[in-house]
């Protein structure tokens, strides 16, 4: 008798349950898109035990007849697909024709239906491989599954999973991935029996988001959306002043579902940079529609991950898309059936600055709602100066408040832009007298390989000798320093992560730098006449709300809240 022998049908589908159940999380992901790819506009789920003790969704969409139901349960049946080739045009979430199948492979379960034509329900329930014929039942129209000790038989799986409170959490962010994918479908979670995620199925994208993160970023997203042969992409991106201290609030959606950011979260933080500091994370809700040849999602078995044919014309797609969006005049305001914003409020009536949406992981800022960081595309009104504090902010008087201004971040602003905005001839300036420069083998090497980009700055230097530059030329922002100083440390710092051009990174870079080094430092005490000139430079600037790192450059107090504090509302 040989040694290869078939596998029974238990062990069969505890293998399957193994790729496609990892988690609870898993379980409630299948059962959503089962329920959304039946037509449903509300969906109910709720978990106790961190998922691993119930789960249940209801969902009320088309339901099952008594064939159907006992079909649902075998391998490999799906109303999904028909043909292998259906695999690459895929109009639906759940497809395997395996995810139920599995998941009651290792779980005790009942499944509930009914059509909306059908005068009454149908139930099956089992535990594993033993299940009941369908019966009648009473239930609204729509499907209820109920799954209960999940790895019931399967002990060992148990193990690996985390404390119930972090699979409740990772569930909850899956939930809130799915309600972002359809804004037109009502979702509620209750955990435990709280509910914790609710959203109306309005269809309107901008309030699904402001449900989810809390009303006061409804006034810091703007749309997103570009179309190419073959490509389009749309959805909200926040302005700069809405930031997190994480990823959490980012998702990237496919052809309709959600996916690991990867890639597509460093293209899309690439079109910030500048706008943030290190550290701080837009908010993203981005829909990428591809054509069916151009992207494979069968990569991952729960379809967490897809490849595109070309990878590096896809970043560079969504990377455009954000730099359009956050252009200077772009709409402010991205909800509301596409109403433009409000004019300000009058003083008396104006709303206090939020810092973050509830449950944030960031901490209040203490005292909370003083100031208000200028978000992308909000504009420094003419300010009357009172004069310079602790010989570092400017303090002025606006229509609409209280302003301060951090003169060596505004400084940085304006030089920035001047090396950004001009002709590389007409920001040169020519040395009486080159300059000799030695440098360390690292910087050396820098030199020679960001030539191009140094030369396009500004900075003409020739080698002589062994590791050493005769610089004849340098930015016209550098006329009064030193060359043998700042060129050594600039060389130092200048770096090209994969998957930019290279020339292009060394360029932003050494402009950063440059206009860094050029900057009016904290301590300088400027003249009235100085102090004027520097907000006028900033006001006339393409990004007045940042500095090339991403730090604001100014502040505002509004009067509200002036009057809020001193008691006079």
């Amino acid at each position: 008798m040989g040694n290869i022998r078939m596998l029974g049908p238990d062990t069969v589908n505890r293998i399957a349950a193994g790729e496609v159940v990892e988690r609870p999380l898993s379980v409630v992901k299948e059962l959503v898109e089962n329920a959304l790819d039946a037509g449903a506009g509300r969906v109910r789920v709720s978990i106790a035990g961190g998922g691993r003790t119930e789960v249940v969704v209801h969902d009320d969409g088309a339901g099952m007849d008594a064939e159907d139901l006992r079909l649902c349960l075998e391998r490999h049946a799906t109303s999904k697909i028909r043909s292998a080739d259906d695999l690459w045009a895929l109009g639906t979430l759940g497809f395997r024709g395996e995810a139920l199948p599995a998941i009651t492979a290792v779980s005790r379960w009942r499944i509930t239906t009914r059509q909306r034509s059908a005068e009454g329900a149908l139930s099956v329930a089992g535990a594993g491989q033993e299940r009941t014929e369908p019966s009648p039942a009473s239930a609204p129209p729509g499907t209820r599954v109920e799954i209960r000790d999940l790895f019931f038989n399967v002990p060992a799986r148990l193990k690996f999973l985390r404390r119930d409170a972090t699979e409740a959490q990772r569930i909850h962010e899956g939930i809130v991935r799915l309600a972002l994918s359809r804004p037109d479908v009502a979702f509620h979670l209750s955990i435990d029996g709280r509910q914790v995620l609710a959203t109306a199925g309005l269809g309107d994208l901008g309030a699904a988001v402001t449900e989810i993160y809390g009303a006061d970023s409804r006034a810091s997203l703007v749309p997103v959306r570009l179309e190419r042969p073959g490509m389009a992409v749309e959805g909200l991106c926040s302005l700069p002043g809405l930031n997190r201290g994480s990823r959490q609030y980012q998702s990237f959606f496919v052809n309709g579902r959600w996916i690991e950011p990867g890639a597509l979260a460093h293209a899309a933080e690439e079109a910030y940079r500048g706008l943030l500091m290190h550290g701080r994370h837009p908010v993203l809700v981005l829909f990428l529609t591809l054509e069916a040849g151009a992207v494979d999602p069968n990569v991952h078995p729960a379809k967490w991950e897809v490849r595109f044919r070309d990878e590096r014309a896809v970043l560079s797609f969504v990377h455009a898309a954000l730099r359009q969006a956050l252009a200077p005049g772009a709409p402010a305001v991205a909800v509301g059936a596409g109403i433009a914003p409000p004019p300000p409020p009058p003083r008396e009536a104006q709303a206090e600055f939020r810092w973050g949406a509830p449950g944030d992981e960031d901490p209040p800022v203490a005292p909370a709602h003083v100031v208000e960081e200028p978000a992308a595309g909000a504009v420094l009104p003419p300010l009357r100066l009172l004069g310079q504090v602790d010989r570092l902010y400017l303090l002025g008087e606006g229509r609409d408040g209280l302003y301060l201004v951090d003169q060596h971040a505004a400084h940085e602003r304006i030089l920035y832009d001047r090396l950004t905005g001009s002709e590389p001839a007409a920001a040169v300036h020519a040395l009486v007298t080159p300059v000799r420069v030695g440098l360390g083998g690292a910087e050396y090497s820098a030199f020679v390989r960001f030539h191009d980009a140094l030369r396009f700055m500004g900075i003409e230097a020739d080698p002589i000798g062994e590791r050493s530059l005769l610089v004849r030329a340098v930015p016209d922002i550098w006329r009064e320093a030193d060359p043998a100083k700042l060129l050594p440390e600039l060389l130092a710092q200048l770096s090209a992560p994969a998957g930019e051009d290279p020339q292009a990174q060394a360029l932003r870079q050494a402009r950063q730098f440059a206009a860094c080094r050029a900057a009016v430092k904290a301590g300088d005490e400027l003249v009235p006449e100085a102090q004027a000139r520097l907000v006028e430079d900033l006001r006339a600037t393409r990004q007045p709300w940042t500095c090339p790192h991403g730090r604001p450059t100014f502040l505002r107090m509004g009067w509200g809240e002036l009057e809020h504090r001193f008691g006079r509302r």
